[in-house]
């Protein structure tokens, strides 16, 4: 194991080390410790946390009394109003396995028509299905 000299750390030595000299700077005015605001901080005043009339808080943790205008089915949570159903289809992100030609035919006719594969591969699932389903 290896040995330290512990008087390489001693106080004696941390106060013969040596002082840099003063320096005149002339007519420029001593350099004093920034006050907090200087960086930003608020300092403790009245106007922390004083709010506005527009942002106190008035709920009063009741539940209101009103009824709301959505009826419930017999069947647990299904609205008799529901909404419509969406105009537009959602996508669904799903992962399939194709042959190698079919990967490449396919990327050749997205090149083509300088469509998404995505795209075209809805397409002609649509237009499968329109014919057989």
């Amino acid at each position: 194991m290896r040995k330290i000299d512990p008087s390489h750390y001693s106080s004696a030595q941390t106060r013969s080390r040596i002082k840099p000299e003063v320096v005149n700077l002339g007519e420029l005015p001593p350099i004093e410790r920034p006050s907090a605001n200087a960086f930003g901080v608020n300092e403790p005043s009245e106007q922390v946390n004083a709010r506005t009339p527009e942002q106190v808080n008035t709920r009063t943790g009741e539940r209101p009394n009103a009824r709301t205008n959505a009826h419930l089915n017999g069947r647990a949570g299904e609205q008799v109003n529901a909404p419509p159903p969406p105009t537009h289809r959602v996508i669904k992100r799903c992962s399939f396995n194709l042959y190698a030609d079919q990967m490449r035919a396919l990327s050749r006719i997205a090149f083509e028509t300088e469509q998404d594969k995505s795209e075209l591969v809805r397409a002609m699932l649509d237009a499968y299905l329109k014919a057989n389903g």
